[in-house]
């Protein structure tokens, strides 16, 4: 199997050596990004193998879609493909629909974008695309949960399980992971900081920069790096993607499968659709995302430090994940009290608490009494002894 890195240098010998006019415009743009020239605003520094494969995967398939008309295609034809694609109109080679049309517009707007920097166009023809309305429906991916992740976890060899670990800890993403170094990570592999970007204009998170702790992958994490004699500038994962996800799904599949034996006495594990409607074998690192996201959802007290550990920009996510595990609203009549309602409520409790040690004193002191006066000839005498006692104790204004 080709690493990600080799897949994207064999794309770019073919797309170099393509003829037309679009597929030079195809390739100049990707070397620019590759360098991290002519890249959008706020967006700088050089893309990734991932990245560029990705790109240039994504708009071939628009570019058949137009027959590589990309200097002739206008505003509304622009507008009318994607919306036939989110229609089905416009079908995949397989004869399925378009899951996600958005993925393709926001390619599309990178890629005109650029033609309008690089001055290739006269003005950008994709500015009013909205991605939001061409979004596909609910992710599909593979719902384990915690008792499965622990299991798969445990099942892991060698890198790998120290950085499944590590991944389903910190629920980073994938494209963020793969960019962490081991100076990344401080004291004693507690404390990870996801920067923005590096100083090499390299960016980091997708979104924001954040410090998150590690609570489950610490020890093995440190282990990893010093088995690898990892140095602080050295990455921390030098697994290519595709070999890793390779190997998550046949350890799914291995252990979570349905076990049926064929005629020839051979064991195989038949696949089955998850909760998440994706099937075992499509298990890839980004599922170890989602199911971090189940597991750490009941743990934050409030959204804000949820969305600050994913590094989340809007609360739609926490309420996807909420209703996919069937939470509700748990408010009760207890939780509409105030901080000053139950201030006082506090103070009456304990007030009250304090009466009813009065109350249990008095009583046992009228008890003995009557056990001393087993025959009572003046009830007045018993009555000043008892007031008396009670007297001595500091509670003679009890009951007043």
């Amino acid at each position: 199997m080709r690493t990600i890195s080799e897949a994207w240098k064999g794309t770019k010998e073919v797309l170099k050596h393509k003829e037309g006019e679009s597929s030079k415009l195809l390739y100049d743009f990707l070397m620019d990004l590759e360098l991290g020239l002519n890249v959008p605003k706020g967006s700088t520094g050089a893309r990734s193998p991932a990245t560029l494969l990705r790109l240039s995967r994504c708009l071939t398939t628009v570019f058949n879609l137009i027959n590589w008309k990309v200097l002739e295609i206008n505003q509304r034809e622009m507008h009318e493909l994607f919306k036939k694609m989110k229609d089905g109109e416009i079908k995949k080679g397989n004869g399925e629909n378009y899951k996600d049309v958005s993925e393709f517009i926001k390619n599309a707007k990178v890629f005109w974008g650029w033609l309008k920097r690089t001055k290739k166009i006269p003005e950008d023809i994709t500015t009013e695309l909205s991605m939001s309305a061409h979004k596909g429906g609910k992710p599909n991916w593979v719902y384990l949960g915690n008792e499965k992740m622990k299991k798969l976890i445990d099942s892991m060899r060698g890198d790998y399980r120290a950085l499944v670990l590590f991944l389903y800890d910190s629920g980073i993403r994938p494209q963020e992971a793969w960019k962490l170094k081991v100076e990344d990570f401080s004291e004693e592999y507690t404390i990870l900081t996801i920067l923005e970007k590096r100083d090499t204009g390299e960016r980091v998170s997708k979104t924001f920069a954040r410090t998150i702790k590690l609570m489950q992958s610490s020890q093995l994490i440190k282990e990893h790096i010093k088995a690898k004699g990892l140095k602080p500038e050295d990455k921390l994962i030098d697994i290519e993607q595709p070999a890793f996800n390779a190997y998550l799904k046949r350890q799914v599949l291995r252990l979570f499968g349905n076990p049926k034996k064929e005629a020839n006495g051979k064991l195989i594990f038949e696949d089955h659709t998850t909760k998440a409607r994706a099937k075992l074998s499509n298990f890839k690192i980004y599922d170890i995302r989602h199911n971090s996201v189940c597991y750490w959802i009941d743990k934050y007290k409030t959204n804000k430090d949820l969305m600050y550990r994913f590094g989340w920009l809007r609360e739609d996510k926490i309420f996807y994940y909420s209703e996919f595990l069937g939470k509700r609203d748990t408010l009760g009549e207890d939780d509409m009290f105030t901080k000053e309602d139950k201030t006082k409520l506090e103070l009456e409790i304990e007030r009250m608490k304090k009466e009813n040690e009065v109350i249990k004193q008095y009583l046992l002191n009228v008890s003995q009494l009557i056990e001393k006066q087993r025959v009572m000839p003046n009830l007045q005498e018993v009555l000043a002894l008892l007031c008396k006692k009670t007297k001595e104790q500091g509670v003679e204004n009890s009951f007043s």
